[in-house]
């Protein structure tokens, strides 16, 4: 996950999370880990489907 910030000088910075990692919202004094974001949603990948075959 990117978090988009911009620092003191106007300059944008990007910032990337990835599992494990504890996310930091400064401006609104909050904290928490990643996977709390995700909770409850199912990430696995749908099976690919065939193409019909033509006759």
């Amino acid at each position: 996950m990117d978090l988009y910030h911009k620092n003191a000088a106007g300059d944008w910075l990007i910032i990337n999370y990835q599992a494990g990692d504890t996310i930091e919202l400064k401006s609104i004094n909050l904290s928490f880990p990643i996977e709390q974001i995700y909770r409850n949603l199912d990430l696995t990948p749908e099976p690919e489907s065939k193409p019909e075959s033509t006759k």
